[in-house]
């Protein structure tokens, strides 16, 4: 056999396996999108069960959806003034609870009016209430029926 023809049939043998591999590619392509997609779902949710499991380390993902990140964040803010509260033990003002927030957890509260976004953020947390008739006055819900003074109901409150 001849160099030439030798050649000949390597080079047509690696025309067909390359062919072959392209053939390959075209049908898996699909479920190689597939499996990229469920590995990010997976990442995802593996860093939603770390915020649950504790949200005060979580940082925000970029690659998780826009709003994701907003609910992210928002939660993050209401988790840090529970704890920010109950490491303070008593009712804050708002504006208060916010330089607290600022100043200790070097997290700036977000919007064109932080003010108005924060008390927002308290006012959608379960775990926070208004504490008295005075207005911007925070504190636990823990608190309300400790708080209460003689002749006033925790509903009042």
């Amino acid at each position: 056999m001849d160099t030439l023809s030798f050649e000949g049939q390597v080079e047509g043998q690696i025309a067909v396996l390359s062919q072959e591999i392209k053939n390959i590619e075209k049908e898996i392509a699909p479920q190689i999108i597939k499996i990229g997609e469920h590995k990010r779902k997976i990442e995802h949710l593996k860093y939603y069960l770390e915020i649950s499991r504790n949200s005060m380390v979580a940082k925000p993902d970029r690659n998780l959806p826009i709003r994701h990140r907003l609910l992210l964040r928002s939660s993050r803010i209401r988790d840090i003034a529970v704890s920010v509260l109950g490491r303070i033990g008593h009712p804050l003002h708002y504006l208060e609870l916010m330089e607290l927030i600022e100043k200790e957890e070097g997290i700036k509260i977000p919007g064109t009016d932080p003010k108005a976004n924060f008390t927002a953020h308290l006012a959608n947390e379960p775990r926070i209430i208004r504490m008295s008739n005075e207005r911007g006055i925070y504190g636990l819900r823990e608190w309300q029926k400790k708080e209460a003074p003689e002749g006033v109901t925790s509903e009042a409150l």
